[in-house]
Parts: structure tokens; sequence; C-alpha cells
């Protein structure tokens, strides 16, 4: 299935969102909770279906070390979102009336766990295409050195908020404890939940960029320490 740029743009943003809003559980509530996770999976569905060429090369081609870390983390991704739509299809009392006979606190632990490895792996996810992202928005053409400047600052502003918002979060413990439950004080502003999980996203895309860099710059001094000619 082939689709133009600004439609997979459109789906995969209005994903990141739905991706955003479905955490916000104590916030949005059973029925609209609901209804979002069944909009998410649809997204997600099309945001497959659009890019099955991705499936179709797995087998061809020489896998060096950034595509086989680049593939384990699609189907470490794939993996979480498949348990998360399940679990929630299987626990949805509003929409499907399928929550009386599966739910149960322990899909509610798995559906919830996973559904925090999901929005981390989507995060990991969104660093590997995040020079698309940005030619996208036209970052990578600026052209006054101070506007790119900016641009950096407030990304990484932004990833150094994101180490607060994991703890503030506790996403340890949402991702390696098994929570059931996601408690969030309805005296806060709701904004104040959205923009700390945008940060730990933003954390995430800083963290593969930083990887990236790190392994370009190790591999630059192998290969310069390397001797040359024949062995």
């Amino acid at each position: 299935m082939r689709a133009s740029r600004n439609i997979r743009i459109a789906i995969d943003a209005s994903l990141a969102a739905l991706i955003l809003f479905c955490l916000a559980f104590r916030i949005t509530q059973d029925v609209f909770h609901e209804w979002l996770g069944l909009c998410a999976a649809a997204l997600f569905i099309m945001h497959n279906a659009v890019n099955i060429g991705w499936y179709k090369g797995i087998l061809r081609g020489a896998y060096k070390p950034v595509r086989i870390v680049n593939t384990l983390l699609n189907a470490a991704l794939l993996l979480a979102a498949a348990t998360v739509f399940i679990t929630g299809i299987l626990q949805a009392r509003h929409t499907l009336s399928l929550g009386e006979h599966f739910g149960g606190m322990q899909m509610r632990q798995i559906h919830t766990v996973s559904a925090y490895w999901l929005f981390i792996l989507a995060g990991l996810h969104l660093g590997t295409h995040w020079n698309s992202v940005c030619a996208f928005l036209g970052i990578c053409n600026l052209k006054s050195k101070t506007a790119r400047a900016c641009a950096r600052i407030l990304g990484a502003g932004a990833a150094v908020c994101g180490i607060w918002a994991f703890g503030q979060r506790d996403m340890y413990g949402k991702l390696f404890l098994g929570y059931s439950f996601d408690f969030w004080d309805m005296q806060k502003p709701a904004l104040l939940f959205f923009a700390q999980n945008i940060a730990i996203a933003a954390l995430c895309v800083y963290m593969v960029k930083f990887s990236a860099y790190i392994l370009r710059a190790a591999g630059r001094k192998f290969f310069e320490k390397a001797p040359r000619g024949n062995p």
C-alpha cells in the first residue's frame, strides 16, 4: 500500500497524539479511553499498512549492527502494541462489552505495563526517524546559526526535563514493577501531565541520537587506529 508523505505524517502524528491521550486514563475516564484506544489500534494498523515495504524487505540485504538494533526495536514495539490492543479490547466494558467476561486485575496489569512500554518504545522509534521529522518541520533547513542553536537548546532542554519527569511519573515502577493503576492528582493541571510525557518522549529521542553519535564516534576511532595494509 503506497501513501503520500503527507498521509504518512498525518497518520503518525495522529497516532502519537492518541498514545499520549490514552495514557491519560485518569483524566479522560473509561468511555473516552476505550474509544481513543480503538482509534489508536486502527491507526496503528494503518501505519503498518503504509509501511508494508519494511516487512517485505526484512529478509533482504545485510544486517549491520544499526539495522539489527532497529529491527529488534520494531519487533518489540509491535509486540507491545499487540499486547496493549488485545488486552484493551478484552477489557472493554463500554464499547465492546467484553470486560465482563475477560476483565480482571491480571489483565489490567498486563495492559498497563505494556502500555507504558509501548510509550517508551514509540519514543525510541521516533528517535530513529528524527532526521525525517526535522526535515519535514524544516528544522534542517534553518539557515541562521542562532535559529539552529535555539532549536538544539530547546530539544536538549526538553530532554533534561524528561529526566525529571521520568522520576515524577515513576516510570521505572510502571515499566518494571507491574503497577496496575496510574494515579494522577486531579488538582494538578492536565496540561502538566501531557507536558511531562512529552518531555519523556523527548528524552527517548535524545537517547537514540546520543547513542548513535557515540557509536559513530567509536567507529571512527576504531578505524583510525586499525592498521593499514594486509594482515
